[in-house]
């Protein structure tokens, strides 16, 4: 639940272009992917970083770059793996 609470929270912030927050919600994702158990990096991969990826999706390219940007090495091959995987 609080993997949909957090991903919904930075999916507002994108679309607000509230970058600084982004960066801050991204920061805590990354902490939980990097420290927590095998069912917190589970979470944070197949609810937080795959919900962010479907709004990605939708983003002007630019936008879409300068949010990838933000992202902790973590997430971001997170991010790269399920865009690479995505109809397999």
């Amino acid at each position: 639940m609080a993997m949909h609470q957090l991903a919904d929270i930075t999916k507002k912030c994108i679309v607000i272009r509230n970058f600084q927050r982004v960066e801050k919600c991204l920061g805590i994702a990354d902490r939980f992917m990097r420290t927590g158990n095998a069912n917190v990096k589970n979470a944070v991969a197949n609810v937080f970083v795959y919900s962010l990826t479907l709004r990605l999706e939708t983003m002007k390219r630019e936008d879409r770059e300068r949010v990838f940007y933000l992202f902790p090495t973590s997430l971001k091959k997170e991010y790269v793996h399920q865009i690479n995987t995505t109809g397999d």
